[in-house]
């Protein structure tokens, strides 16, 4: 007995059961895919709003940057003990993205202090951010002779330049890039006397019949060169120290007759320095050192031994002395490479011979005919000047 194919009833319902399914199914994903765009797309803006007010304040940053190296020496008159604005307009190309606004206040710290300078960047699309940096003014050494007071030169003294990073000294190949700047005048006697560079002075430039190859510039802007803390007491010990005599308590260091006096590597805080007679004072690896008080370095002189190439950086001499007629007292030297830091002090160079690196003093002397060879690689020294100490993102 043959059996047919038998129809489920109503099977012809299936095919619009299995269509409303899949249809429904399809909305929903088109539902969720135009949801899921919305989202990315608000997230996307507000993405780009974020980063729109991080740049901008990044910007201001930058902006805040280039002011206080142009302003360094209206320092000072950033120490506000709370943030202060800082009027600083953003560049038109930046009216369509946003615009940012900067504080700068004291943030403390030993010399000039350092300067806490904070941007909001705030972009059209409401998006903010807020970047805070520190900055730090540093000694630095732009020329053969600086002072934030007056400058003679006179005796025939010469200023030069050369680069220790690229080769020693030399007079025959000797650059003319060792100018001289003061906050006040600048007298330069006898007619065999040279500057060899610019003549820069917040007075007036008195050349007389002496010579200067560059610029001279009177009634320039002042200068700023941030203060020496004083190191001490306590003073050093007398470790690294050989020669000479050295008291550790009066942090006095002597030298008298033919004593020879060396330095190790490392920072020295001292009262003060006296190299009388023929005693030296020599450095055998890169020092650091301090002082309180008067210091003669006269003597025998300095002698920098730290190899075959010395430069002015190995011995960098600092005083936190103020005074507008004492401070310190140096005389060259074929090895008297160093530099001398000394910005309320007053700095005397004694003799005719050479001394190889620069000067910073509160008033600088060279009327005994000192050749001053400014050694250029300090301004690739590193920290120096107006400098960024850190950065970082509030929000």
């Amino acid at each position: 007995m043959k059996h047919g194919p038998r129809l489920l009833h109503d099977e012809s319902g299936i095919a619009l059961v299995t269509g409303l399914i899949l249809l429904i199914g399809l909305t929903a994903l088109g539902v969720f895919a135009i949801n899921a765009a919305i989202v990315h797309q608000d997230i996307s803006a507000s993405l780009k709003a974020s980063k729109q007010g991080f740049y901008l304040a990044d910007a201001g940053i930058q902006h805040a940057s280039r002011f206080l190296a142009n302003h360094s020496h209206q320092w000072p008159t950033y120490a506000y003990t709370t943030a202060q604005s800082l009027a600083l307009t953003p560049v038109a190309a930046l009216s369509d993205i946003g615009t940012y606004t900067v504080t700068i206040q004291n943030a403390g710290g030993a010399g000039g202090g350092s300067r806490k300078v904070q941007s909001t960047g705030t972009s059209s699309n409401k998006g903010q951010a807020v970047i805070e940096a520190l900055f730090g003014n540093n000694p630095s050494y732009p020329g053969a002779f600086s002072s934030q007071g007056k400058i003679t030169v006179g005796g025939g003294a010469i200023t030069d330049s050369f680069d220790s990073g690229v080769a020693p000294y030399d007079a025959a190949t000797a650059g003319h890039a060792g100018s001289v700047r003061a906050n006040r005048d600048i007298t330069i006697l006898g007619t065999n006397t040279q500057v060899q560079g610019n003549a820069t002075a917040g007075g007036t430039v008195s050349a007389g019949a002496g010579q200067v190859t560059g610029t001279i510039t009177n009634g320039a802007s002042l200068q700023y060169f941030p203060p020496v803390p004083p190191c001490g007491p306590p003073y050093s010990s007398g470790s690294g120290i050989t020669g000479g005599s050295y008291d550790a308590t009066s942090g006095d260091l002597q030298g008298t007759s033919h004593d020879a006096i060396t330095l190790a590597a490392g920072t020295y805080c001292f009262h003060s320095v006296s190299l009388a007679g023929t005693s030296t004072l020599t450095v055998t690896g890169k020092v650091q050192l301090y002082v309180i008080d008067k210091s003669d370095f006269t003597g025998g002189g300095i002698i920098n031994a730290a190899d075959i190439n010395p430069k002015a950086a190995d011995l960098q001499i600092f005083s936190s002395l103020a005074s507008s007629s004492q401070g310190i007292t140096i005389v060259g030297g074929s090895a008297a490479y160093a530099t001398i830091y000394a910005p309320n002090a007053y700095v005397k160079f004694v003799g005719n011979s050479d001394f190889y690196g620069a000067v910073v003093g509160g008033g600088d002397d060279d009327t005994g005919g000192a050749k001053i060879h400014y050694d250029e690689a300090l301004k690739r020294l590193p920290h120096a000047g107006l400098v960024m100490m850190s950065w970082r993102q509030v929000f």
